[in-house]
């Protein structure tokens, strides 16, 4: 009998140390993803102040003043026909230089070093995911991005080659090239 007890004794023992390391493992994945679901939150929380700034009076009114000369609905009528990136680049040139005469160069670069920042935001690593979410960022200030580096293309080429500004928009082109919902061709 007391075989039996001792044997009964063992199996419950092995029954209750495979219970408990089954519980312990339960609770590791329900704490991983319950850590990875505030990880989460947090980058989208990030990725939405970043989208708030952008639509505050500084930055709306750099904005606004960037997208003053395409309002035209004449230009519409240009885009996608042949040679009509010249027009556009032509139109970009004449309304951010000369330099000293107006200063909608530093509306450009403002609008570009925020969009960088928010590339910068969304970068991440094979083991770091980034500090905002990067679907809610594209989501928000991917399409304006998108447009403003083909609208201003020219302009942003002339500050990178002749006015020391070679990093100016690359963050936010690079995060773009690498999103195939983005077409990079500037029609």
């Amino acid at each position: 009998m007391k075989d039996a007890i001792a044997e009964n004794w063992i199996v419950i023992k092995s029954s209750l140390e495979a219970i408990s390391y089954f519980c312990v493992i339960v609770g590791i994945i329900v704490a991983y993803n319950s850590y990875s679901q505030e990880r989460t939150e947090e980058r989208k929380s990030n990725a939405l102040q970043f989208i708030m700034h952008f639509q505050k009076d500084a930055m709306m009114k750099s904005r606004m003043e960037l997208q003053r000369p395409w309002r035209n609905p004449a230009l519409s009528s240009l885009s996608n026909k042949s040679g009509s990136a010249d027009i556009f680049d032509d139109i970009a040139m004449k309304h951010i230089f000369p330099i000293d005469q107006k200063d909608t160069v530093s509306d450009l670069i403002r609008v570009m070093d925020y969009l960088d920042a928010a590339a910068s935001c969304v970068a991440s690593s094979d083991d770091n995911p980034g500090v905002c979410e990067k679907a809610v960022i594209l989501d928000h200030l991917g399409e304006f991005a998108d447009r403003l580096l083909c609208l201003y293309r020219a302009p942003i080429e002339e500050l990178r080659t002749k006015y020391s500004m070679a990093k100016l928009g690359t963050k936010v082109e690079a995060l773009l090239n690498n999103e195939p919902s983005f077409d990079r061709t500037c029609k």
